[in-house]
């Protein structure tokens, strides 16, 4: 059996993988991936085949960094080689990185979008300011003070 036809099978059990997630999600089976239009922005959901993809790709990360063929020579040039669980680790490393990144802007936002919501409720302009550029948990402090 080919190196090729053992990645496809791996990634083939890990969208199984991904469609188990799907059925287990919090809307309870296949739903199409959808894009969620907002006042503030534009949300994508993933939807089964984002799952699925996603369970495939991070299937085949793992098969690449753990498995047999982890420490395999892709490529050799001027006594350097690339393996398998280089490129591997790469992907797993940037899907992270970008993740992380993306968190803290989402976070961010988020802290805005309260801080204004703030601002429209009994709150005083410091308190919204605390909500909007405290840490989480004096925003949270500040939030549960304010007189509903």
């Amino acid at each position: 059996m080919t190196v090729w036809l053992i990645g496809v099978i791996v990634a083939a059990a890990g969208g199984i993988g991904g469609m188990i997630a799907a059925v287990l999600s919090e809307d309870k089976g296949f739903v199409r991936p959808t894009k969620v239009t907002a006042a503030t922005g534009t949300v994508y959901r993933p939807g089964w085949t984002g799952l699925i993809l996603t369970g495939a790709s991070a299937a085949l990360v793992s098969w690449g960094l753990y498995g047999p063929v982890a420490t395999a020579a892709i490529t050799t040039s001027a006594g350097q080689s690339l393996t398998m669980s280089t490129i591997c680790g790469a992907v797993l490393v940037g899907t992270g990185g970008s993740k992380w990144i993306s968190s803290q802007v989402d976070k961010t936002l988020l802290q805005q979008a309260a801080g204004a919501a703030a601002l429209a409720d009994p709150a005083t302009p410091a308190e919204a300011q605390t909500i909007a550029t405290g840490t989480p948990l004096q925003a949270l402090d500040t939030a549960k003070r304010i007189p509903a």
